[in-house]
């Protein structure tokens, strides 16, 4: 798994068939955009075969809260 330096991303990964990730990811203001993890898979066969496959997180600035009235 490939992170690109993605600050505030962390992940622990499981080898194995099937093979689990559990990622946690906390997001700041400045980290605003589409932001790509890139996985990789490889099989024990011969000769090997592989597959790769992009995450796209998007990143959104939360919604305005609502004014509060008393």
């Amino acid at each position: 798994m490939n992170t690109f330096g993605l600050a505030n991303f962390s992940y622990v990964s499981t080898d194995g068939n099937p093979s689990t990730v559990a990622m946690t990811f906390t997001p700041t203001q400045a980290q605003v955009g589409s932001h790509t993890i890139h996985f990789t898979a490889t099989d024990n066969g011969v000769p090997p075969m592989v597959t790769d496959r992009d995450l796209i997180l998007c990143v959104d600035l939360p919604s305005p809260a609502e004014p509060t009235t008393w």
